[in-house]
């Protein structure tokens, strides 16, 4: 394969277009009907979301394990342009940022599991 046909640009420009992550239950493997549309780490989205990250953790003079976590949480809700299905409580969220984080947070294994996908570039092709 010719290296030339794969360009950091085609790599950034389809993770910014996006890849659907169905999520699945954390014990019995199920598929569930939530989904969330998802930036790759590639996106320029995800990049200047990291940026601003990283320049925020470096304000601070000495991070805490929590500090971290709130950090990696936000990077990943940047990463979140869409999700559909999702309940609770029996109630239907608005897709916003705050509701993202609220999610991610709450739930370790959908941030988990939104984690992994953002960073598998093979996803986004």
């Amino acid at each position: 394969m010719d290296l030339l046909s794969i360009t950091d640009e085609d790599i950034s420009s389809r993770a910014e277009q996006g890849y659907e992550l169905t999520i699945y239950h954390p014990a019995t493997g199920k598929k569930l009907d939530v989904k969330f549309n998802l930036k790759g780490t590639e996106s320029d989205t995800y990049k200047k979301s990291y940026d601003a990250s990283l320049a925020k953790l470096q304000e601070i003079k000495e991070p805490t394990a929590k500090q971290y976590e709130e950090a990696e949480i936000a990077l990943l809700a940047s990463s979140v342009s869409g999700w559909s299905d999702i309940v609770i409580d029996g109630e239907t969220p608005e897709f916003n940022k705050k509701n993202v984080i609220n999610v991610l947070t709450k739930w370790k294994w959908i941030r988990t599991q939104v984690a992994t996908a953002v960073s598998d570039k093979s996803l986004f092709f």
